[in-house]
C-alpha cells in the first residue's frame, strides 16, 4: 500500500490518478484490517487528493477512503472530524 499511496502524491495527474486506483485495487481486494497507521497515512494522502483540481482524483479518493472504512473498523472515526471539511 505504501508504493500506491506514494503514487498518489505525485505531482503529474496521470501518476495521481494511477496511485489512486491502485488504492482502490488494493483495498477492494484485501481481507485484513488496516492497522492505525495504514489509516493515518491513508487519511493524510486522501485529504491532499480531495483537494485536487482533478474531478477523477477526488473521486478515486473518495473510493478509496469508502473501501477502507469495511477495513479499518473504528480507526476512520477518529479522523472524521477532519474528513468531513475536506469532503464538502
Amino acid at each position: 500500500m505504501d508504493e500506491a499511496l506514494e503514487l498518489a502524491r505525485a505531482k503529474d495527474t496521470k501518476e495521481r490518478m494511477a496511485g489512486v486506483e491502485r488504492l482502490h485495487q488494493l483495498l477492494g481486494a484485501s481481507r485484513k484490517s488496516l492497522s492505525s497507521s495504514e489509516v493515518a497515512a491513508l487519511v493524510d494522502c486522501c485529504m491532499d487528493l480531495l483537494k485536487d483540481n482533478n474531478f477523477r482524483v477526488s473521486q478515486g479518493a473518495l473510493q478509496a477512503l469508502a473501501s477502507a472504512t469495511v477495513l479499518s473498523g473504528d480507526l476512520l472515526k477518529l479522523h472524521f472530524n477532519a474528513l468531513v471539511p475536506a469532503v464538502v
